[in-house]
């Protein structure tokens, strides 16, 4: 071994039976791959996958289907604008400075045309009732006083 260097100034020599250590041995080599095992004797490599007997590949029409059409762009009401934050989800920013993750409503859509009155409903004449059958759900007329029952109004 080498002669001791003197130890720095405020540092005695190492006790007895200590002392600097080895050299630093050669690293060890860069990892890589192991190298590709061979087949024992007698066997081949493995042939290429392929479907089962009886089986082939799905004829072209029956690929992958194709990406979905890009989202419309959604009509934002006046003073609105859309923004993204850092993960790439969409937001919205009103004219008064709030912000929400669901579109805000373009227009609040026309109310519906309204209903048109049913007919004038006659009254049924004395002494018959209006009545629901229980089997069929449709509304039969009785006139209690004669026995007779119709399926039309009277």
């Amino acid at each position: 071994p080498p002669p001791a260097a003197a130890p720095p100034p405020g540092y005695s020599a190492p006790p007895p039976g200590y002392s600097a250590p080895p050299p630093a041995a050669a690293p060890p080599p860069a990892y890589s791959a192991p190298p590709p095992a061979a087949a024992p004797p007698g066997y081949s490599a493995p042939p290429p996958a392929a479907p089962p007997p009886g089986y082939s590949a799905p004829p072209p029409q029956y690929s992958a289907p194709p990406p979905p059409p890009p989202a419309a762009a959604v009509a934002l009401p006046p003073g609105w604008q859309k923004f993204q934050d850092a993960s790439g989800r969409a937001y919205y920013s009103s004219p008064s400075g709030t912000t929400q993750w669901d579109p805000p409503a373009t227009q609040a859509a026309p109310p519906p045309p309204p209903v048109p009155a049913p007919p004038p409903v006659h009254p049924l004449p004395p002494g018959w009732q209006e009545l629901r059958d229980p089997a069929s759900g449709r509304i039969y007329y009785v006139n209690a006083s004669t026995g007779q029952s119709r399926w039309d109004r009277p």
